[in-house]
């Protein structure tokens, strides 16, 4: 109840222009879907993208909007310090598509510490596959995504690898 009453309230948003709010849990964010790709211009000039949502236990929330016709999806990315820039970030992962946003998962509001994971975001509309390891400044990440290709870990080959077992993601 606490965020519908804050999307209409905060962000002004009205429930025709609405197609989807999904929460996600595991992520503490509010994924806003769109109905059109006009509408969502319009509360995208207003919140670039995205906000944040303070709810009354203190638990802060990531709000991101995107339009009904744009399929992105959040793509986690493990194993590249904190040091390394989102800039690099995005000039690799744009190789494989249209990247929205990138983020820094945070750990929960249950722990002592409500820091960064370590694990990079990144909320991308995929053109091509992204294999499960690639290399960013000079680092390896391990990469996993909802409906990914199975791939190996060690040569990022699609097909059977005979060299390397395939890990399930």
């Amino acid at each position: 109840m606490e965020i519908h009453q804050w999307i209409a309230d905060e962000l002004k948003v009205q429930e025709d222009d609405l197609q989807t709010i999904q929460l996600v849990s595991k992520q503490h964010a509010i994924y806003l879907k769109f109905k059109t790709s006009t509408v969502y211009e319009n509360y995208l000039q207003r919140y670039e993208g995205s906000s944040t949502l303070t709810l009354q236990n203190g638990d802060r929330v990531d709000v991101t909007l995107t339009p009904a016709e744009e399929e992105s999806t959040v793509v986690r990315v493990l194993n590249i310090p904190p040091e390394v820039s989102n800039e690099r970030l995005h000039n690799v992962f744009q190789n494989y598509g249209k990247v929205k946003q990138i983020d820094s998962e945070k750990w929960s509001s249950r722990y002592r510490f409500h820091v960064d994971t370590g694990i990079r975001l990144v909320n991308i509309v995929i053109d091509k596959p992204i294999p499960s390891t690639i290399v960013v400044a000079t680092y390896e990440a391990y990469v996993t995504y909802p409906g990914q290709e199975q791939s190996c870990f060690s040569c990022a080959d699609y097909r059977i690898c005979g060299i390397h077992a395939l890990t399930e993601i």
